[in-house]
């Protein structure tokens, strides 16, 4: 990220990248004002939106980020990024089958070829309340390459699955 601020000073993406890097050291402040700065510079941006979202829930600020993900909704609701922050909208409501009802066989195929995704899904099917599901998505993105073990266990969208018997197994494996 510092390379990339020498090199293209004037790029709003090293903000995302500076903001993907404080999230997942668990430092959600400094993420949610690197968010913020990227979603100012390009507030139409499906990336932009759901991460500063995301990034306002993962601050504790609940409220402000269901009325960012309700400005989203507005918009494409075929986009990947748009679903996941409809995704992050019933998670934060604790509405464990509308969130499983946006799991459509088109973003299973997409979301399940990928690490990050398959992340992003199990944590939000956790704070929903979807345990199977969430353990399910949690164990493919692990088995894709997801390898971030030290956010894995401070991520609190993770602590209804943290007690499960497979989330004790896969932290061992």
């Amino acid at each position: 990220v510092e390379r990339m601020e020498r090199q293209d000073p004037l790029n709003p993406r090293r903000y995302i990248m500076r903001g993907y890097y404080y999230l997942y050291d668990c430092r959600f402040e400094p993420a949610l004002q690197q968010f913020h700065i990227f979603y100012q510079a390009d507030p139409t941006s499906p990336l932009a939106q759901t991460s500063y979202s995301l990034s306002l829930a993962y601050s504790g600020k609940r409220d402000e980020a269901l009325a960012a993900v309700d400005r989203i909704g507005k918009g494409n609701s075929n986009n990947v990024m748009t679903l996941f922050s409809l995704l992050l909208k019933y998670a934060l409501l604790h509405d464990r089958e509308s969130a499983l009802r946006l799991i459509t066989p088109d973003f299973r195929k997409t979301c399940s070829r990928d690490f990050e995704w398959s992340y992003w899904v199990a944590n939000l099917l956790s704070l929903a309340g979807a345990k199977k599901e969430a353990l399910d998505w949690l164990e493919n993105a692990v088995h894709r390459g997801f390898i971030n073990y030290p956010f894995i266990q401070c991520d609190p969208f993770l602590d209804n699955i943290r007690g499960e018997e497979r989330f004790k197994k896969l932290m061992e494996r």
